[in-house]
């Protein structure tokens, strides 16, 4: 695989996170001797995926039909030489991870076996849904979800600290730079491993340095990133989420998993219900908008007729219009207001950044549509042909 070709810096360091990931929870079933040294060639035979499978996935007390079993293979499997040997074993070790109901996409026996420059990113997104699942489990929610759910964690747990919340965490990249996050995470849990007003005179190397050494060593939390892996301009997102995660687990599991786990239920199931509030504020909002369009729309160069019979009945379209189909849609435009509200109210009160609708249906785009729809309305009745 060494053709002379530069490797981006964001597949290196995937290639090494991810290895290590991998490595951490194979040796927790398999021993130190089932490590692997290349994530990206090291599905070849299928056995390591096999293994892998069963180790994050031997045990699913909400879902048993999801456990896995490792398969008992005979020796040729064990060792397959033959490529047709070798898919055959791919494919038991993806059908394990789909009866595990980790949802996998565009991925193939072949992948694994050839494992060429074209299979790179499938295998490096292979592993990461992988990670996001097997986290997500423990978060209680859905793989989608764990970044925010994540995020939402770190910055609920670092609150207070200077120079990380405030300002806050805002992503898995840039905000991480300087180690201050991962400091504060493990001083909010263990305070007598980290001196936080050093941190804070610190280097973002020395920062990094501490967080990752403390971690390894008083914490038990692997070692997945290098110092040099985050002092840089924009860290690589997937590598970052990974580590985290590990502390996510690493404090959940010390004496409070159960609770860790329920909160982190709880915070999702609220982050879902404020996210379908503001979803549902946006469709609402494109809807009144559309209609209200389709009527303006509908007046421009509207003929109100030449008889008295055709301009009643453009009075009695305009009457209609203004006593029956408009008065709903006023209400649902104040309904709207008060969603938003709610919504921005909530998020304040849960300490989180205010609601940004897009651009096209913010509650000032929605006033000035209705506004011209007035105008519009009040320009039809001027416009009425005078009726004896």
């Amino acid at each position: 695989m060494s053709d002379g070709k530069t490797v981006p810096d964001w597949e290196r360091i995937q290639k090494k996170t991810f290895t290590k990931w991998v490595n951490t929870h194979l040796s927790k079933g398999f021993g130190a001797d089932a490590q692997i040294n290349d994530v990206l060639v090291d599905w070849e035979t299928g056995i390591n995926l096999m293994r892998l499978t069963y180790v994050l996935y031997k045990e699913n007390d909400k879902h048993p039909e999801q456990a896995v079993k490792m398969p008992a293979l005979k020796d040729k499997e064990l060792n397959p030489t033959q490529r047709i040997q070798k898919i055959t074993n791919g494919n038991t070790a993806l059908a394990m991870l789909k009866t595990a109901g980790v949802r996998l996409q565009g991925v193939g026996a072949e992948n694994l076996v050839d494992h060429g420059d074209r299979d790179k990113a499938v295998l490096l997104g292979m592993v990461f849904t992988i990670i996001l699942d097997y986290a997500a489990r423990g978060f209680g929610g859905a793989a989608s979800e764990v970044k925010r759910a994540l995020l939402e964690w770190v910055n609920k747990k670092t609150d207070g600290y200077e120079r990380v919340n405030p300002p806050g965490v805002n992503n898995f990249t840039k905000d991480w730079r300087n180690g201050l996050a991962w400091c504060a995470l493990i001083h909010k849990h263990r305070p007598d491993l980290i001196d936080w007003d050093k941190c804070l005179q610190s280097s973002n190397k020395e920062n990094l340095e501490t967080a990752f050494s403390v971690a390894d060593t008083e914490l038990g939390i692997p070692r997945l990133l290098d110092v040099d892996d985050c002092d840089v301009e924009n860290p690589d997102e997937k590598s970052v989420i990974t580590y985290t995660m590990e502390y996510f687990f690493r404090f959940a599991n010390e004496g409070l998993k159960d609770a860790a786990a329920a909160q982190a239920a709880e915070w999702l199931k609220f982050l879902r219900d404020i996210f379908a509030r503001q979803n549902d504020y946006e469709r609402r909002a494109r809807i009144l908008l559309n209609w209200s369009k389709g009527v303006r729309a509908g007046w421009e160069n509207y003929n109100f007729g030449s008889s008295l019979e055709e301009a009643n009945e453009a009075f009695n379209q305009l009457r209609s219009f203004v006593t029956a189909e408009k008065p709903p849609r006023e209400g649902e435009k104040m309904d709207l207001e008060a969603l938003f509200a709610e919504i921005q109210t909530t998020l304040q009160v849960n300490g989180l950044s205010p609601f940004t609708p897009p651009e096209d249906v913010t509650p000032e785009r929605i006033q000035k549509a209705m506004d011209l729809l007035t105008e519009d309305q009040n320009a039809q009745g001027l416009s009425l042909p005078f009726i004896q």
